[in-house]
């Protein structure tokens, strides 16, 4: 047993830990293998998980067809990627050159088939060696068992035993199940085995004869047999301190190897296998390479293609040896590199204006926003108001206040935190003035709810409960239905917020002084700035953590704004501020808000306690008519931000009203279409319409003379935005490996996650109504650029220090481009280290409104659909 935990937590973490639907948290699905770069990783999903990575061949071509990717991209990307075709010579004495060879061979060579899918765990090879199917039994044995555990949470009836953990309840229950004879010889086999589960595992392992030099590989395989409940009982491992019952990678292994070692054992003694046949197929782990079609065949065929006559054996050679630089499975990254760098040129052109915007002098009105793509589309409505009274920024939209909310109704705890960071202080919910008729609210309506699902648990109660209430909630689904506004809360009063513990007063001023002062704010504040949070808040939607705050654990920023507010119109920290030489002026007051993105209404909050109350009952009529401004100006931007947005979507439902339809399984499109985070002043992109593609982070350079705040967007914000955008590819690119399939057949399993349908692995990812709609995508799968403007020896030396950064820049998990100051030209980081002057391979600004680009690959009727219904508005 020596070393076993440790192989096992090496197993584990080759899979990204899956968050409970409730606090959804994207994460790149495959950071456990972030280490092998882009295409690595991928190249290990493919033969671990059947993984496909990348758009199909053909749909690379359709796009190629419709404009979307053109000649010049590809020409493009394949001096990026090989560079000698800029000096290599023509061919065949110039009938053709090497570039126009591989052209050809990626419009029309090919398609290569699908590599074999490496076996995975003891088995699936006795499967394999002996013809048999355990390996499929054993999963549904596991996901059963899974399923009945961790469903638990919610269930009338729920799983004895969990309390003592997933393995412990398992081997109580398990010899009474009668399914548990198809796999073992009865259910003293399972009586008989090890108390505890990490013996267990020691024990299935020997018994599988699986060498210890494969110990750990054979783990992991174990894990990825069912990657989804893999994943989440990896998030329960690092997360002991959020369960309420036990269970980790250890149980589940333990379960899992125990199932196997029973059946490999019982039908190597039906067939009479020795166990040395057993030692001998445990060592064979290497999967069955794939075959290349022979070079000339290949040459042959895009000579055909490009019209080449009476061919010679000197030009089929040369033919070959060029191919040779392309090989068949890397043709679909340089179709990838084509589609990213049509959008990013054209990005890049658009931010390359002669004379960025200059901050306003006087704004009378100044926001900060989360860094999320949806705000840009908000904060490029306010700024177009007229008179350029606004003023907005970018900021992690958490505001750097990693807190945990104690709710006043409950006994739960929210994480308004990034996923990777740790909780520093608590806030918790209390009574005042004016929160009392919404609490009341609040705790009527879950004592209802709780009621309501005890009574329909019963065993008599789908007859009684449809004789009782059936009068009243068939009307009451029917008003729903047909008129989604009704009966929902109109007020927005809230409960008062109090720091109970941690965030000394110290510690305030140092955060707000590294919030404010990167951002370009130290000097210049307006007499109103409003810290704006977002949420999401829509009906019957299961991921609906999924619509709210990234950097907020998948919950509203409402709170976190609240808490920045308060904070910093305290007039002690004020002055404890001045005398770091950032200067707040007496009459500045910090207002919190909510912007709703699901229809792209902002509510002004705490306007009536606190500090904020104080502040408009003493000033003041001048400050009373500037928050009557602001109020319409921010009901005239999100009017207009939901008509832009309404022309996205896939029918004729308006974004205001589809948020409140309790069977709208797309209430808004989300971080869908994500593509680039730029960190850089905010006057880079004011006035640019960036069509909500855009992670916007406001920094500048010259307030970090340290580059730690540099640093920490990078790694904290910049974190999330590659996770984020890790997840929208993955879901996009093989939805049924690392999507979540169709929302119209998830079954929700507590608090945990969903399946398809009655059973199966949970699901990872997203479902499919987040990225396309219909048979068609929505999202444009590629990776996240990250536009920085900042010395670039400062990002040299960041990423020398910073193994994330590494991983992800020399990695191709991001594309880094760059500048220090406005007036010079963007300059692109090589892999290798050293920079390169980014040239567009077509000039041209970015405007993919034209057309039906916008969805990558539109269906002409949806497109069709969408113009009718812009024309009726």
């Amino acid at each position: 047993m020596s070393g076993l935990p440790e192989d096992i937590a090496a197993a584990g973490s080759r899979l990204a830990p899956a968050w409970p639907i409730t606090d959804l948290i994207a994460v790149n699905p495959l950071l456990g293998v972030q280490e092998l770069g882009f295409e690595g990783a991928i190249d290990w999903g493919r033969r671990m998980l059947g993984l496909r990575g990348h758009l199909s061949l053909d749909q690379f071509r359709r796009l190629h067809q419709e404009g979307r990717i053109e000649r010049a991209d590809l020409v493009a990307a394949l001096h990026r990627r090989i560079p000698q075709l800029q000096s290599a010579a023509p061919l065949g004495g110039g009938l053709t050159t090497p570039v126009d060879v591989l052209l050809a061979d990626l419009l029309h060579g090919a398609a290569q088939p699908p590599a074999e899918q490496h076996p995975l765990g003891a088995a699936q090879r006795c499967d394999r060696l002996l013809g048999g199917e355990l390996a499929d039994a054993v999963d549904a044995e596991v996901l059963k068992w899974c399923a009945a555990f961790l469903g638990s949470a919610q269930a009338a009836w729920r799983m004895p035993g969990r309390e003592h953990g997933f393995y412990a309840a398992w081997r109580r229950l398990a010899p009474h199940d009668p399914r548990l004879r198809r796999l073992a010889a009865g259910s003293d086999a399972v009586r008989q085995l090890p108390e505890d589960a990490l013996s267990t595992v020691d024990w299935a392992l020997a018994r599988l004869a699986v060498p210890d030099r494969h110990r750990q590989r054979e783990l992991t395989e174990q894990l990825l047999r069912t990657p989804g409940f893999s994943a989440h009982f990896r998030w329960r491992t690092e997360h002991p301190e959020l369960l309420h019952h036990p269970g980790d990678l250890t149980d589940l292994l333990a379960v899992r190897l125990a199932y196997e070692a029973l059946a490999v054992d019982r039908l190597c003694r039906e067939r009479g296998l020795e166990p040395q046949a057993l030692s001998d197929l445990m060592e064979q782990y290497d999967t069955v390479p794939a075959v290349t079609p022979p070079g000339n065949e290949r040459a042959l065929q895009i000579a055909a293609s490009l019209g080449l006559e009476g061919l010679t054996q000197q030009l089929l050679d040369e033919l070959s040896q060029v191919l040779e630089l392309l090989p068949s499975a890397d043709r679909a990254w340089v179709w990838l590199d084509a589609y990213e760098w049509h959008y990013r040129d054209r990005l890049l052109t658009s931010l390359s204006a002669p004379e960025p915007a200059a901050p306003l002098d006087e704004p009378s009105v100044q926001a900060l926003f989360c860094i999320d793509t949806r705000s840009e589309g908000m904060r490029r409505q306010l700024e177009a108001r007229a008179g350029g009274r606004w003023e907005t920024f970018g900021v992690a939209g958490f505001f750097g206040l990693p807190i945990t909310l104690r709710h006043l109704d409950s006994e739960a705890e929210t994480r308004l935190l990034p996923g990777p960071l740790a909780a520093v202080a608590t806030v918790a919910e209390k009574e005042g003035p004016g929160t009392g008729s919404a609490l009341d609210a609040r705790l009527r309506s879950g004592a209802l709810a709780g009621a309501h699902r005890s009574a329909k648990a019963g065993p008599l109660a789908p007859y009684s409960m449809a004789e009782a209430t059936g009068w009243i909630a068939g009307p009451l689904a029917a008003m729903r239905t047909l008129r989604p506004s009704a009966g929902r809360r109109q007020h927005d009063e809230r409960p008062q917020l109090e720091l109970e513990a941690g965030l000394t007063s110290e510690e305030q001023v140092a955060w707000a002084e590294a919030t404010l002062r990167p951002l370009g704010l130290a000097g210049r504040f307006a007499p109103l700035v409003l810290i704006v949070g977002h949420t999401s808040i829509v009906e019957n939607n299961a991921y609906r953590a999924a619509l709210e705050c990234g950097a907020c654990g998948g919950h509203g920023g409402g709170h976190n704004a609240r808490v920045a507010a308060a904070i910093l119109n305290d007039a002690q920290l004020r002055e404890e501020l001045r005398g770091r030489g950032l200067e707040i002026p007496a009459q500045t007051l910090f207002v919190a808000a909510e912007h709703d993105t699901a229809t792209d209404h902002v509510a002004l909050l705490d306007l009536d306690s606190g500090s904020v109350a104080v502040a408009v009952a003493d000033t003041q009529r001048r400050l009373r008519q500037l928050l009557d401004q602001v109020r319409q100006d921010l009901d005239e931007a999100g009017a207009e931000l939901a008509r832009e947005r309404a022309r996205l979507l896939p029918d004729a439902w308006q974004p205001r009203r589809r948020a409140r339809d309790w069977a709208q399984v797309r209430p808004e499109w989300g971080l869908s279409r994500n593509a680039a985070f730029i960190v850089a002043p905010s006057s880079v992109v004011r006035s640019v319409d960036l069509q909500c593609r855009t992670f916007l982070h406001s920094y500048e350079w010259r307030e970090d003379p340290d580059g730690v705040a540099l640093t920490t967007i990078l790694t904290a914000p910049g974190l999330v935005v590659q996770w984020i955008n890790a997840q929208y590819y993955f879901s996009s690119v093989d939805p049924e490996v690392l999507g979540a399939g169709d929302k119209t057949l998830h079954n929700v399993l507590g608090d945990v996650g969903v399946l398809q349908g009655p059973g199966g692995d949970l699901l990872l990812g997203l479902p499919w109504q987040s990225v396309g709609y219909g048979g068609e995508l929505f999202h444009e799968p590629m990776r996240v650029m990250f536009v920085v403007q900042a010395p670039l020896e400062r990002l040299d030396a960041l990423i020398a220090d910073n193994q994330l950064l590494t991983q992800y820049v020399t990695g191709g998990w991001i594309t880094l481009v760059a500048r220090e100051h406005a007036c010079e030209p963007w300059r692109v980081r090589l892999g290798a280290g050293g920079w390169e002057l980014w040239q567009a391979a077509v000039p041209r600004p970015y405007d993919d409104r034209s057309g039906v680009q916008n969805a990558t690959l539109a269906n002409p009727a949806h497109a069709h659909a969408r113009r009718t219904h812009t024309e009726t508005e």
